[in-house]
């Protein structure tokens, strides 16, 4: 017995010596994450502004190549409908956001959280409704545009969001979104959870053109007699 409490005594010497380094050497690397995560978000925002302004550069050339071919109409036209152009009207602007983190009276923590399954749903309920232009956080939605969840962070068009999340929708009809099965859900999880789920009709609102990489394809007719 005498043994085994000195082995303790020993063990218990030694880990509060070596601990407190430990946790030092921890919360330096956790401090130099976190600056290399800011680091790297200053530079992510210089290169979007280079391509932003690069974009208008390439969008003025197109225009006035489009005018002197009298197909600047035809160019709006396919611009809009590509979602690369701002829109705006009236439209419906809903609000998510997680369940506060405070214990509920039983002391346990509301099991919930939003996914980018939610978020994918609830814009597919838009569209249905009559949506003629998205955004998630800012961030418009194309055919080309992915939800997803990146760790506990929820990206759409590779970019992060935080919460609450805002989602605009162009020319969205109140009513048939109302009706959609994830508003009801989100309204029994409001209820039931706490998550925060919000719903307002404004007049005139706008959401930005996209502003990520449009890869353009082409397509040409099939030879006569070709095989498919």
């Amino acid at each position: 017995m005498a043994v085994t409490l000195a082995l303790l005594g020993f063990l218990v010497v030694l880990a509060a010596t070596i601990d407190p380094p430990r946790r030092e050497g921890a919360e330096s690397r956790r401090e130099q994450l976190i600056d290399l995560i800011e680091t790297r978000r200053g530079e992510i925002d210089s290169l979007d502004a280079d391509v932003a302004e690069l974009r208008e550069k390439v969008t003025d050339v197109q225009q006035e190549a489009a005018e002197d071919t009298g197909e600047d109409a035809e160019l709006e036209r396919i611009q809009q409908d590509a979602g690369l152009t701002p829109r705006h009207g009236r439209a419906l602007k809903i609000t998510l956001n997680d369940p506060p983190s405070e214990l509920s009276e039983d002391g346990r923590v509301a099991p919930f959280q939003i996914i980018d399954r939610d978020l994918q749903r609830l814009t597919n309920a838009l569209w249905a409704a009559g949506a003629e232009a998205v955004s998630v956080g800012g961030e418009r939605l194309v055919a080309t545009s992915a939800i997803r969840n990146g760790g506990d962070t929820i990206t759409v068009n590779f970019r992060p969001l935080v919460a609450p999340y805002e989602v605009i929708a162009i020319g969205a009809d109140l009513t048939t979104f109302e009706g959609s099965k994830i508003a009801n859900e989100f309204e029994r999880w409001s209820e039931r959870y706490g998550v925060q789920f919000g719903v307002e009709e404004v007049d005139d609102l706008e959401v930005a053109g996209y502003q990520g990489r449009a890869r353009l394809r082409y397509a040409s007719p099939v030879e006569p007699g070709s095989a498919p």
